[in-house]
């Protein structure tokens, strides 16, 4: 007899595809308008405002994460992509759902951000590591800072 019981639970409400359709176009609608009235000057502007400052610790620490990777996808023989972009660095898993790897625990603490998206049954895992730090019109915007629980 199992004597699991939930100690916690929540639910929220989930918008329907249509829904954050359209709530993405009421909230992006300045943004789109510019975009769509000049899109070479709104991309220029939006370059412009950005900076990219390099955090050289992160930059030192890059090898390790892409270490990490490649012994997870050789452990687990998952299939593995680890690309280096101008700010940071993904490492993307395509894990299986019936699976448990608990050796990602190692690599997810030391990332920065996480995305999961699904493709014919398996999870796809996007971890990702910032090298830069990516400021824009003077706010810092990646990596984004810890929640509040987390300090």
């Amino acid at each position: 007899m199992d004597n699991s019981k939930v100690v916690y639970e929540k639910k929220f409400p989930h918008l329907s595809a249509e829904d954050c359709e359209q709530l993405y176009t009421e909230v992006n609608t300045d943004f789109m308008a510019a975009a769509k009235k000049d899109p070479a000057m709104f991309c220029k502007q939006l370059l412009e405002s950005t900076i990219r400052v390099i955090m050289p610790d992160r930059v030192e620490n890059s090898g390790f994460f892409i270490a990490m990777a490649k012994e997870i996808a050789e452990y687990y023989e998952i299939d593995t992509v680890v690309i280096e972009h101008e700010d940071r660095l993904t490492a993307e898993f395509r894990i299986n759902c019936d699976d448990t790897y608990s050796g990602l625990k190692q690599i997810i603490e030391f990332s920065d951000d996480i995305c999961f998206r699904c493709d014919n049954g398996d999870v796809i895992l996007n971890i990702i590591y910032y090298t830069h730090a990516t400021y824009r019109s003077g706010k810092k915007i990646k990596p984004e800072n810890d929640l509040e629980f987390m300090r």
